[in-house]
């Protein structure tokens, strides 16, 4: 063993000589080795690069990439074996961030499907909420419209079923938690890293152990129509993109709550001046720009 592998398992050479690949591989691999050694090693002389994991002495557990040749001696008996280790740890975050952007971009893409459709608020709310789990790009999300004074108008959640009622209390009774008072004071995404340890006043703190949570207000054109909030692997949390996302699936929230709006007021509008116009008695005429009588 070089030095490379030593510091990889985090062992001296002395202590390494007295274990085995077994003790350093997780129960898990250790029937994946067999085969490999059986199927490709012996009866080849060499494996594939293949993946697996190694046990640190300290205990923690990181992905490798191998490839293993059979060692021979002078006789062609084989008396062992040699490989190539490569620590992929850092190569596996980075493909589970891409994987996970991109699951969180086809969640805002059937969000926004959603919104150009749907002109029915509390289906918007509850549509949004299940697309943005049902990809996996969230673990669990909730949203909440505010009136002015604070106050709970509706809600949507997804991730949560009855663990959410009591936070609808809280909200009922015109509280916010921390995290929900800091996302109404603010444009950018409030990160909340360890939600069990910080959000000692959330309801629904324990349904984050071991993860992250994002809040961020609703928003469009200076109005603040509630918050939303999600559920998240910590370590993409903090990632710069990954808020940039919630940011912009927020504002298409927003914008489709804005747009449900306006069409309820021009139906109001409508309704208004057809009453007003069937009941007048008033005579109430309409006609072209070449003066011939229209009839609504």
């Amino acid at each position: 063993a070089n030095q490379a592998f030593l510091g990889m398992l985090g062992y001296s050479i002395k202590e390494i000589k007295r274990l085995n690949y077994q003790k350093v591989t997780p129960k898990k691999w250790h029937e994946v080795d067999v085969d490999i050694v059986k199927n490709q090693i012996m009866t080849r002389g060499y494996s594939k690069e293949f993946e697996k994991e190694f046990i640190k002495k300290d205990g923690t557990v990181f992905p490798i990439a191998i490839i293993a040749w059979l060692l021979k001696d002078k006789q062609g008996k084989p008396v062992g074996l040699w490989g190539i280790i490569r620590d992929i740890t850092e190569r596996k975050k980075a493909e589970e961030r891409i994987e996970h952007l991109n699951l969180v971009l086809r969640a805002i893409r059937r969000v926004n499907q959603l919104i150009v459709r749907e002109n029915d608020r509390n289906r918007l709310l509850k549509g949004a909420c299940e697309n943005l789990i049902e990809t996996r790009g969230y673990y669990n999300t909730w949203i909440a419209l505010l009136d002015e004074e604070g106050k709970l108008k509706t809600y949507a959640e997804a991730g949560l079923g009855k663990d959410f009622l009591p936070m609808i209390e809280l909200l009922k009774r015109g509280k916010l938690t921390t995290c929900g008072q800091k996302a109404l004071k603010q444009q950018e995404v409030v990160i909340i890293d360890d939600p069990v340890s910080t959000c000692t006043d959330c309801p629904l703190a324990q349904k984050y152990s071991g993860r992250g949570g994002m809040s961020i207000r609703l928003e469009h054109s200076g109005k603040v129509y509630g918050l939303m909030t999600v559920s998240i692997s910590a370590h993409f949390a903090i990632d710069q993109e990954e808020q940039s996302l919630l940011k912009e699936v927020a504002g298409d929230i927003a914008l489709g709550l804005h747009n449900i709006e306006l069409e309820k007021e021009r139906k109001q509008a409508e309704e208004k001046y057809r009453t007003l116009y069937e009941s007048s008695k008033d005579g109430i005429d309409l006609c072209d720009i070449e003066g011939i009588f229209l009839m609504p």
